[in-house]
């Protein structure tokens, strides 16, 4: 199905078609509370305005914090038809997605959330049909993703050099792993909600986040020193996926209702983080947060390791079966370029607008 109308104008014409409708449920399952950024300013509101434009005859069952599923078992779910739409990521299904996989290898290169957010979405749903079919063949849809602010390295002990960082033992993605490596840390993999535990106990001393996450997760309260250089941030998620055949039962008005209001969630997930990353540094700091960019020796080591970056990418993809890891990674640093410019000369105020212009009325399912 092809849109091409504006936002506005679609959603007021999804409400009024709306009494044709059968009464639906849907199910939404994900393995963050409720209170983090993505759902609270985005998953939620998503399913407010497709029930809104629908009369209330589409609903949702919210099940968070991995009532039912961990982040890997939600992928899972959805390919065998158990959940209807699930926040997943391609690194917790790594054997299905070596396609999609590439956009996690890709971390390094998320600055701007706005600018990647919109790159990594248009390069998915419009440009990368092998990307698509990746999903596909696992009976599932990609509908969006956002990209987290820039992630800082934040660290329970006190860190004054990068000496001090060697043997530490830092959690994040496992696509952060070559970069711990490379100044002698150990990267570990623990689920968001269990990382607060993982540093009270001594498991690990550093994780890898937006400095939202400092108040989402309570972090603040055990991280002593922020190291004040990006890291890149999180951006190959998909925030909604769906069950195939969840979509193609849904009716022609519901499914314009999703693809109206997906431009508006994933504005909504990205002004969040922007404004709770500046409200939880000024709190963390006025309680004894240390914020420090180690004179420049972080950023320095950071630039030598990103040297050659997007070729190991491209390599690893290759080394997975991925035939046309170029093209993507290629055609990914063209849409960025892309939307760094469009975003400078328009700003994000018609943030959500602009998605739907540039990409989303442009959506064929």
């Amino acid at each position: 199905m092809k849109l091409s109308t504006k936002v506005t104008a679609l959603a007021a014409a999804t409400a009024l078609t709306s009494g044709a409708l059968s009464a639906q449920e849907l199910q939404y399952s994900t393995h963050l509370p409720p209170v983090v950024g993505v759902n609270s300013a985005g998953i939620q509101p998503l399913f407010d305005m497709v029930t809104e434009a629908t009369g209330g005859d589409v609903t949702v069952k919210y099940f968070w914090a991995g009532q039912l599923f961990d982040a890997a078992g939600n992928f899972e779910a959805i390919r065998d038809g158990v959940i209807d739409v699930a926040f997943t990521q391609p690194e917790d299904a790594q054997a299905d997605m070596p396609v999609n996989l590439i956009f996690a290898d890709l971390y390094f290169m998320g600055e701007d959330p706005y600018a990647t957010a919109a790159a990594l979405n248009e390069t998915i749903l419009l440009d990368c049909e092998s990307c698509r079919d990746e999903y596909a063949n696992n009976n599932a849809m990609f509908m969006g993703a956002h990209a987290t602010t820039p992630t800082l390295m934040s660290c329970a002990p006190e860190i004054t050099s990068m000496d001090d960082l060697t043997g530490r033992k830092v959690i994040g993605q496992s696509t952060i792993a070559g970069w711990v490596n490379s100044f002698g840390g150990i990267q570990l993999d623990v689920p968001p909600p269990a990382r607060l535990e993982a540093m009270e106990r001594g498991v690990a001393d550093c994780t890898i986040i937006s400095a939202e996450w400092l108040e989402a997760f309570s972090l603040g309260e055990v991280v002593k020193t922020v190291i004040d250089t990006p890291n890149g941030s999180q951006f190959a998620i998909s925030i909604a996926t769906m069950n195939a055949e969840t979509w193609d039962g849904l009716s022609d008005p519901v499914q314009e209702a999703f693809l109206t209001s997906m431009p508006k969630a994933i504005e909504g997930i990205i002004d969040n983080y922007t404004e709770r990353d500046a409200a939880a540094l000024e709190k963390w700091q006025g309680l004894g947060l240390t914020v420090t960019d180690l004179d420049g020796a972080y950023e320095t080591a950071l630039t030598a390791y990103l040297d050659g970056y997007e070729g190991r990418v491209i390599e690893d993809a290759e080394a997975r079966g991925v035939s046309n890891a170029a093209d993507i990674v290629h055609t990914f640093e063209e849409n960025l370029e892309k939307w760094t410019a469009i975003l400078s000369e328009k700003g994000t105020d018609d943030y959500a607008q602009l998605l739907w212009d540039e990409i989303y009325s442009k959506v064929d399912y």
